[in-house]
This record gives structure tokens, C-alpha cells and sequence, in this order.
């Protein structure tokens, strides 16, 4: 892999949040350090 690439899982999670128009709540969870994690959580 390059380092040109090396957040390309940033730039896809993104685009997907900009899909899901996501909003609080929030459906796509940062955990730092870590990666992502789907919420469970329904309002």
C-alpha cells in the first residue's frame, strides 16, 4: 500500500455519512484509535 492511500477508509466513511445524510443520531461511530462502529441505537 501507499501512503497516498493510507485514509482512503476516512474518505469512504465520509462519503457514506453524506449518503445517510448522518445526523444525530449518529448511525456510523468513530472510535479513535480504533476504526468504525455501526450504532445500534434507534430514536
Amino acid at each position: 500500500a501507499s501512503d497516498y492511500d493510507s485514509n482512503i477508509v476516512d474518505v469512504y466513511v465520509k462519503n457514506i455519512r453524506n449518503k445517510l445524510d448522518d445526523k444525530p443520531p449518529k448511525l456510523i461511530l468513530t472510535i479513535r484509535g480504533r476504526g468504525y462502529m455501526l450504532s445500534t441505537e434507534q430514536s
